[in-house]
């Protein structure tokens, strides 16, 4: 067995057996009686406020996986968990397999994220390095960091804390240090500054001490920091005896805050929260990288260039040709890097919304850097890419009078944790993009969820029926002939379509392919659709919701079973006869557009799916998509397909999106059967068992990546959350469904489910 060594150790592999039984006989040392059985009425009534305080503690760098090692001692597993304390809090208490980071996967925007409730892209804190080109001037964690210059958006929850009349205090945490002149109340109460070398104890000892105070200066919100695991991590890698001894130095200290707040009786009067920021992944030294160098062998000239897991390029010649000649250099050279301009990425990236952000970003493959030339630093381990990588996820355990017992909860993204902390203290939260509600799950006595009254839905838009019912002597249209590549000056023939269905059957299907309600426009803001033109239209083989203004279908709904029935894939485009004369029909709207070559023309219900060949091409459900990308579309339509054969029936919603860059977006929900479940279906399918993947997929080519990602990695690669779609169409989906069951589908993170494709990256 190799010894522990200053540059790293393996982590020692005893034989499966030998672990069993060294598990098996320290399973009676391994209980949990340090945490005292107890009761919040318990608390001393000299100490207890009106709500126990909040320990939020942060463990730089602690991957899930960590939570699953075996103590070791001179080289030898002792058999006891490495972070016992840790995982006793986690069995006792609330936890969950992972917490989703932001993007990037780094220290700085994560920390800042989690105590925000923004994405880096709505807080500027982007990086542990980056270029602001209003401010001119660089940003580094290093030097200057405390400037407040750097930390004007967003309101951390100490900030928070202090405004509406309570205490808050940090013993470290990125931006607790920074102050700003004639504005005390935006840095929290008791703070230091970031200094390294103080030692892990006097951290805790502190925070006791700020325990000790009487309810009028004690702090009401708390957060203590530590370094490790990460900065080993990224000495020797993640994957090493030495790593795992970090993760007991600081577990240890996790003990000697719940031994103190015991020795005070205090050690069920306090909400502990534990998280980290980011995991770790390998990365060795002088392997796996990527010299820019060689295909843009200017790159170090002519840009600015913040290199690493995820790299960021500024062209110093701000000019969309510049842009063009170094991403295009980069373009496809190699498999284990992928360069996009920014409104390219995946929206779930939340990487647009700031100057911060330059328009040429590079995405690397886990344990792969970019670099030029050579490697500026030595590292073993780091950290910094896609939040789809199992490596990068974060830690979540919450132990305290608040918090249920004995429950693992589903994964979710740390912007999630500001309102539940903020709902601990009794705060109300600054504007975020956490959604309120989504965790309360997590508590033993969580709030009535009360609807917002600026939220109210739109009444369900008008039903338009058939042409012999609404339209007796309507003029003539122009036809589809332009669509059909007919030609101008020609029609199509009138075809006579038989549309006529009872209310019944309307509501047969309306029950059918909108089992949980048709998505509505939410009103509590500007909407880009307008209300008065959105109608609704009923279909054998499906819904669609259309704008009579605009001339574009908004959303289709349906459902499919089984395989495609592959009948409908010769035919022609028709206008939809329920259209009135002063509406606008996609046939109608595209007549008047300059034709190109460049434009095919989908189907949103996908033909490959009618019962009734007339549904699928009537002109309300027609979409005009660039060429380049309609094989992704292609291809989504197949693995629908393939999902609903072997997962059953298939609720999938689509559309276009109207906000962010344009893009096609798929919902789509499944029922996980099992033996005792044969009565479920879409509708009455308890939302633990309710399955949801979305999509979203952008209708323009991508500018440097496009002619080297397969279908499937393309569609894999923009997964999005149900929160994600709702933000950029102006929809609330599911409306039938329980807010409580509602929040659970919002709250989802991109890795959450495989119904189509499993999204994770190796």
């Amino acid at each position: 067995m190799r010894s522990m060594g200053a540059t790293g150790a393996s982590i020692p592999s005893p034989d499966s057996e030998q672990a069993k039984g060294q598990q098996e006989a320290h399973n009676s040392q391994e209980t949990c009686s340090f945490l005292k059985e107890s009761n919040r009425e318990e608390c001393p009534s000299f100490w207890a406020g009106k709500e126990p305080p909040v320990i939020l503690i942060s463990l730089d760098g602690f991957r899930p996986e960590y939570l699953s090692r075996r103590a070791l001692e001179n080289g030898e597993y002792r058999g006891e968990w490495a972070a016992a304390t840790i995982k006793c809090l986690a069995q006792s208490g609330i936890s969950s397999p992972y917490m989703m980071p932001s993007y990037p996967t780094i220290t700085f925007p994560n920390h800042y994220s989690i105590i925000t409730g923004l994405y880096p892209e709505s807080h500027g804190i982007i990086g542990n390095q980056f270029h602001d080109p209003d401010l001119k001037d660089n940003f580094s964690i290093y030097t200057g960091a405390t400037d407040p210059k750097w930390w004007q958006n967003g309101e951390p929850l100490w900030t928070t804390v202090r405004k509406q009349g309570k205490i808050s205090a940090t013993y470290f945490w990125p931006g607790s240090d920074v102050t700003f002149a004639e504005e005390e109340q935006r840095s929290p109460n008791y703070f230091f500054k970031y200094k390294k070398s103080t030692s892990f104890g006097e951290r805790v000892n502190q925070v006791l001490r700020w325990m000790d105070l009487p309810i009028d200066k004690r702090p009401a919100f708390t957060t203590l920091y530590f370094e490790e695991p990460d900065s080993i991590g990224h000495k020797v890698g993640p994957n090493t005896a030495n790593a795992t001894e970090k993760v007991t130095i600081v577990d240890r200290q996790i003990r000697k805050l719940i031994d103190g707040l015991t020795e005070r009786n205090i050690s069920n009067c306090v909400n502990i929260i534990i998280v980290s920021d980011h995991g770790m992944a390998d990365s060795p030294q002088g392997q796996k990288l990527v010299d820019l160098v060689k295909y843009v062998p200017d790159v170090a000239n002519s840009t600015l260039t913040f290199l690493g897991p995820v790299t960021s390029i500024r062209p110093l010649k701000d000019t969309k040709g510049e842009e063009e000649r170094i991403g295009g250099a980069l373009s496809c050279k190699d498999p284990h890097m992928r360069v996009f301009n920014k409104w390219e990425l995946p929206y779930r990236m939340h990487s647009v919304r700031t100057r911060r952000i330059p328009n040429l970003m590079v995405d690397m493959d886990i344990s792969w850097r970019a670099v030029i030339k050579e490697e500026a630093w030595g590292s073993s381990g780091a950290h910094g890419w896609d939040n789809l990588y199992l490596n990068m996820q974060a830690i979540f355990v919450a132990y305290g009078p608040a918090f249920k017992n004995r429950e693992v909860v589903r994964p979710f993204e740390n912007v999630q944790l500001y309102n539940l902390m903020c709902h601990l203290v009794n705060v109300t939260p600054s504007e975020n993009n956490g959604t309120w509600g989504a965790l309360h799950h997590l508590l033993m006595d969580p709030p009535n969820l009360n609807v917002d009254a600026n939220e109210e839905l739109l009444d369900m838009p008008p039903i338009l029926r058939t042409m012999a019912e609404t339209k007796d002597g309507a003029k003539k249209r122009t036809g589809c002939a332009l669509v059909n590549g007919e030609g101008n000056g020609k029609t199509s023939p009138e075809i006579e379509i038989e549309m006529k269905m009872t209310e019944d059957r309307e509501n047969e299907l309306l029950i059918a392919h909108a089992p949980l309600g048709i998505p509505f426009v939410v009103s509590s803001e500007p909407s880009t659709i307008p209300n008065d033109s959105n109608v609704l239209l009923i279909n054998e083989d499906y819904l669609t919701g259309f704008d009579t203004e605009s001339g574009i279908p908004l959303w289709t709904s349906y459902t499919v079973s089984g395989n495609m029935t592959n009948n409908t894939n010769i035919g022609k485009w028709i206008e939809d006869p329920r259209l009135e004369t002063n509406h606008t029909g996609s046939c109608q709207r595209l007549s008047s557009i300059v034709q190109t070559k460049d434009v095919d023309y989908i189907h949103l219900f996908p033909k490959e799916f009618a019962m009734q060949k007339m549904d699928a091409w009537l002109d309300t459900n027609l979409l005009e998509v660039p060429s380049g990308i309609a094989h992704f579309i292609a291809t989504m339509i197949q693995m629908l397909s393939e999902a609903s054969v072997s997962r059953g029936p298939l609720h999938v919603i689509s559309g276009p999106t109207r906000q962010h860059s344009p893009c096609v977006f798929f919902v789509v929900t499944a029922c996980r059967m099992n033996s005792t479940a044969g009565e479920w279906n879409l509708t009455t399918c308890p939302v633990e068992h309710r399955d949801l993947q979305a999509f979203l997929l952008p209708v323009r080519e991508w500018k440097y990546q496009n002619s080297c990602i397969s279908d499937r990695d393309f569609i894999a690669y923009n997964v999005a959350t149900l929160k994600d779609v709702e933000r950029v169409t102006d929809f609330q989906f599911f409306p039938d469904l329980p807010m409580e069951d509602k929040l659970n589908l919002l709250a989802r993170t991109t890795l959450d489910s495989t119904l189509i494709i499993d999204p994770t990256r190796q």
